[in-house]
């Protein structure tokens, strides 16, 4: 979900969804899980892992991508451009075997907007644009659209699996501040590693008492460093996972974060590695 926007395109797949490229679009994970297989109709690979279905779009030959999924992998959360190529939060579900899209409403005030999450009861979370005045944005599973927080300006990045805990990233102030929105509040900033530090919130466990995402480790520091945030006796204190520069990017129920660091390699100056930190 999140602004840094960069000339490249990539298709995410995450255990059985495509999604296609965007090559306008701001930089943020895609994630998802497989969906049952009997709802699969998609292409084998060559090692039968897994099957490829490509998700439709709201006009042909349009981009689309998929950002988000519930646990039982029937709502998927994303956007899909239209023709006028405006850019319209979308949620996709099964119907009869095969999957249909959804646009979602949102402001007039806005140019467009982005699903980026979705929660196992309908519950779809995202943000408006432009993107230099973003707002947090839920869509119940009951139907319309409704603000989050008091007005402030901040992008979606995820949202808790059993209830409606958002979290994301206001990164229109210096520094950047990690965000969490909960139900009738206004935006909670999450502590930062040192005072005047800057964070992004990107992940969130089930019940919304473990965030994962980075933050600046230092004040010399060109770099942010993978870092979790725990609700401890009501308040939120964070962690560093680690000292190499990363980021997480997903978390599972119980709080299992994964994401990447950076490490020292022979072919480049750094590559990057897959990590998981246990909660």
């Amino acid at each position: 979900m999140r602004s840094g926007v960069f000339a490249f395109c990539y298709a995410t797949i995450a255990a059985g969804l495509l999604a296609a490229c965007d090559n306008q679009r701001p930089l943020e994970p895609s994630r998802g899980l497989e969906a049952p297989r009997a709802q699969r109709g998609g292409i084998k690979n060559a090692t039968g892992f897994a099957t490829l279905t490509t998700l439709p779009s709201l006009a042909r030959g349009v981009n689309a991508e998929a950002y988000g999924v519930d646990r039982a992998g029937s709502i998927i959360a994303g956007y899909s451009r239209d023709r006028t190529d405006r850019m319209n939060p979308v949620t996709w579900t099964q119907q009869n075997g095969t999957w249909a899209i959804n646009a979602l409403p949102y402001p007039a005030s806005a140019t467009s907007a982005v699903a980026r999450a979705v929660n196992d009861a309908g519950d779809v979370a995202g943000n408006d644009f432009p993107a230099t005045t973003p707002h947090a944005l839920l869509w119940p599973a009951a139907g319309g659209s409704e603000p989050l927080g008091c007005g402030e300006l901040g992008e979606v990045f995820g949202m808790s699996a059993a209830g409606r805990v958002v979290v994301g990233v206001d990164r229109h102030v210096a520094p950047a501040i990690a965000a969490l929105w909960l139900p009738g509040n206004c935006r909670e900033d999450l502590p930062a590693l040192f005072a005047g530090g800057s964070a992004s919130a990107l992940a969130v466990n089930g019940d919304g008492t473990i965030v994962g995402g980075s933050a600046q480790p230092a004040a010399e520091s060109k770099f942010q460093v993978p870092v979790r945030w725990r609700l401890v006796a009501g308040a939120w204190q964070i962690d560093q996972l680690d000292s190499r520069s990363g980021t997480v990017y997903g978390a599972n129920a119980a709080g299992d974060l994964a994401g990447t660091v950076s490490v020292s390699c022979e072919s480049s100056s750094t590559c990057n590695r897959g990590v998981i930190w246990y909660a």
